[in-house]
């Protein structure tokens, strides 16, 4: 593993972040496993061998979910052993072992190597796994009981298939006291049962990424100076 700056150009794809190298891969901090369908993935002067799919999800299943050119997905298993900063807003990733940590999020152990941070959302403390691969973010549905949806939207995933979703805008006590509005769905029964099994309340998904730089490092989410 070579440690060292390097950056990668990426682009969001249908609220997807692929890095622009020709690889064709998908960021996807909430899958445990990484694939390609060359059999390898190349990152900052390391290769990794892998299998072509991963639980019956290849390339050609996200390229037609995704609605792109799709040829792996690099996942946790690979994701954790560098230290990302993800500048979405300037469409950059960077490695980086001498990047400034900045705050950290409080964090969590769970399984397959998954970030899970805690965060107030509608003034209630929550565990959400970090998930660059969700391109809608999902919290518990009592955390919106009362409230009415402003849309609908249509979401899928590998595991639970396609699915409609109620859309919230929420409040989220952000670092040092801030407070934001961000978008949440609720999820169907069967990602319900997923979360329980994994003791969280919901997912934060891309749109946390694209709004703000932030750090993933040794199992955990940093907020990082944010510059200009």
């Amino acid at each position: 593993m070579n440690i060292m700056f390097t950056e990668y150009k990426v682009k969001l794809l249908n609220d997807h972040l692929i890095i622009d190298d020709g690889q064709g891969i998908i960021i996807d901090t909430g899958s445990p496993t990484s694939f390609h369908d060359s059999g390898c993935i190349h990152l900052c002067g390391d290769t990794y061998n892998l299998p072509q799919s991963i639980m019956n999800v290849d390339s050609e299943y996200l390229s037609v979910e995704i609605g792109g050119e799709i040829h792996g997905l690099l996942g946790m298993d690979i994701i954790c052993k560098y230290p990302i900063l993800f500048e979405l807003r300037n469409n950059f990733i960077f490695v980086d072992d001498d990047a400034l940590y900045g705050s950290c999020y409080p964090s969590f152990i769970i399984p397959y190597n998954m970030v899970c941070i805690g965060l107030t959302v509608n003034n209630r403390f929550i565990r959400l796994i970090v998930d660059t691969g969700a391109k809608i973010s999902y919290i518990d549905s009592s955390l919106v009981e009362g409230q009415n949806p402003i849309e609908c939207k249509q979401d899928f995933s590998p595991l639970f298939g396609h699915f409609s979703t109620n859309i919230y805008e929420c409040e989220i006590q952000h670092l040092h006291d801030s407070r934001i509005k961000l978008a949440f769905g609720t999820p169907p029964p069967a990602l319900s049962v997923f979360f329980a099994t994994m003791n969280v309340q919901g997912v934060l998904g891309i749109e946390f990424f694209k709004r703000f730089r932030l750090q993933l490092r040794d199992g955990k989410l940093y907020f990082p100076p944010q510059g200009i």
